[in-house]
């Protein structure tokens, strides 16, 4: 179900993991987590991805520049802006499109945790801090909460 910003410089993809776009999701994550933050490449994919519902940003005709993901247990993670897009409420809409997905999917509460420099993000869609920071793949976490209206 794609969509478009409000500027229409870019529009999300919601897709499964089997898509013919899984290769620009791991693009995405790439190079933000392992080559941007250094997390180990064998800690970025795991078998969440293959359950999970995923959101692509895609600027132009086929310029991956953010994604996300959306867990059974209702857990967002992954959620990613390439540097050169950063700051045009990408990741905003990201998480925005993962609440719908959550809402549509019956979640009633969905919770992830946030790189403590991205909590105010987080807060703006309604998140709200759990317990105290702490290290998740050597950076600082916090963990967060939303309860969503249906």
């Amino acid at each position: 179900m794609p969509s478009e910003s409000p500027d229409g410089a870019c529009e999300l993809l919601e897709l499964r993991w089997d898509s013919e776009w899984q290769p620009a999701v791991r693009e995405v994550r790439m190079r933000v987590f392992v080559d941007e933050q250094r997390i180990p490449a064998e800690y970025e994919f795991d078998s969440n991805d293959a359950v999970s519902v995923h959101v692509l940003a895609v600027a132009g005709k086929r310029d991956a520049v953010g994604t996300g993901r959306l867990d059974p247990v209702g857990r967002l993670g992954r959620i990613a802006v390439v540097d050169s897009h950063r700051g045009r409420g990408i990741g905003g809409m990201i998480v925005a499109r993962l609440l719908d997905c959550a809402r549509r999917a019956g979640h009633g509460e969905v919770w992830l945790h946030s790189q403590t420099h991205a909590r105010r993000l987080y807060e703006r869609h309604g998140f709200v801090a759990e317990g105290t920071e702490f290290m998740e793949d050597g950076i600082p976490h916090i963990r967060m909460r939303a309860f969503l209206q249906r």
